[in-house]
């Protein structure tokens, strides 16, 4: 009975951090970077690593996230560069070729709170595999012509996949 109580208040949105039992999750469904709740607090240093699935470099999860944020916080965000990630190493045979792995974007709060209030800047990393990475890396790759933009859908990764994404 408890667990389908539990249930009843994460449906009405009655969780809290006071009640025995709390809902977790890690909002994939909403935004899937975590730059929602940063924005809404405010914060002028945010550090974003895009792990998604992603192979055409569309960003579709930050486009999720700059559009929410855009439309529910009227808060604007720019990554002026944002092209240049675009221009990778695809043939793997040369590190030095490819553009770079991050881009800065600008968060506008003064522009959305007609204020003097200094603007945000956002850190935005993106997967990438240059071919100058470490033995085992390189060997992982080389068997997964997909690497580093695989689907997380199989959730029962090797421990060399999963040491693969963390570097």
């Amino acid at each position: 009975m408890a667990r389908a109580l539990t249930l009843l208040y994460e449906w009405f949105g009655l969780t809290n951090d006071k009640r025995k039992y709390v809902y977790l999750s890690d909002g994939g469904h909403f935004e899937n970077l975590g730059l929602y709740k940063m924005v809404r607090r405010r914060c002028h240093l945010i550090i974003v690593s895009d792990a998604g699935q992603d192979p055409e470099l569309a960003f579709a999860d930050l486009a999720n996230a700059v559009r929410k944020i855009s439309i529910d916080l009227g808060v604007r965000i720019e990554f002026p560069q944002l092209d240049e990630l675009r221009v990778r190493n695809k043939d793997r045979d040369d590190p030095s070729k490819g553009g770079p792995c991050y881009t800065v974007g600008r968060i506008l709060y003064s522009e959305a709170d007609k204020t003097s209030e200094r603007d945000g800047y956002i850190l935005y990393l993106k997967l990438e595999f240059r071919g100058d990475e470490a033995a085992d890396i390189i060997g992982y790759a080389a068997g997964s012509t997909e690497f580093p933009h695989e689907s997380t859908v199989d959730q029962w990764f090797s421990d060399l996949s999963s040491k693969a994404i963390a570097v």
